[in-house]
């Protein structure tokens, strides 16, 4: 490898030798990401409504105000996967729920008493109105996944829209992003995903109907089940 004395010969066309210093390059240092906290976190509830929104101080050091909106999607779509990693570690079929214990009255053996009778009554209620209420669950369900809910801060720089139960899209001013403090950020995005929650439904929050919530009941506790039709003591 050449070095600050090494000179290198050209042949310049005529019968002399032209010696030159070799060019030096600078080799230019590798990028390196800077080390710090998230800029931006979103905090959801159990039922991935967004409660809280966390803006660092120094934000604009680690993005640019552009780049504002896509990190604060990012942010909330995280804060809702991660909720539901939890949703499903709960359903974890190595870990054993706890048994459902209902609390129903007994038939004491009887199929034909009083209490097994009001059982089979309201069951064949509860069927004659199960086909109807799971087509309503149903197409609520449907129209939650593919509905989008849109909202917007009070100062209308930050607007985002929602669609089955993800953020699709957040659009924020930059202009107004480059010289905002970070907890008018903070609160502004907040409104923004709030206001949006409202306007759309999430798939998740749709409430089963009364009849489907019934019959998981009495499906829930098989025992009581029996002992309620007298088929057991």
């Amino acid at each position: 490898m050449a070095d600050h004395n090494d000179w290198r010969a050209d042949e310049d066309g005529d019968d002399f030798t032209v010696l030159r210093r070799p060019e030096r390059r600078a080799t230019p240092p590798p990028a390196v990401e800077p080390e710090g906290p998230e800029p931006i976190v979103v905090t959801v509830d159990e039922r991935r409504n967004v409660t809280g929104v966390l803006v660092v101080t120094d934000w604009r050091r680690w993005l640019a105000p552009r780049d504002l909106g896509d990190r604060l999607k990012d942010a909330a779509n995280k804060a809702f996967m991660d909720q539901v990693g939890k949703d499903i570690d709960a359903l974890d079929p190595q870990v054993r729920p706890a048994p459902t214990h209902r609390d129903a009255p007994s038939a004491d053996g009887d199929p034909s008493g009083p209490v097994a009778q009001a059982l089979v009554a309201e069951s064949m209620e509860l069927f004659a109105r199960f086909e109807t209420e799971l087509a309503q669950y149903t197409a609520r369900l449907r129209a939650a996944t593919t509905a989008v809910g849109r909202g917007e801060s009070g100062g209308r720089n930050v607007r985002v829209a929602v669609s089955s139960g993800l953020v699709s899209s957040v659009e924020v001013d930059s202009r107004w992003a480059a010289h905002a403090r970070h907890t008018e950020v903070a609160a502004e995005a907040l409104a923004a995903f709030q206001a949006a929650q409202r306007a759309g439904t999430d798939p998740a929050r749709v409430d089963m109907p009364p009849t489907l919530v019934r019959l998981a009941e009495l499906a829930g506790d098989p025992e009581a089940l029996s002992r309620q039709l007298g088929l057991s003591r």
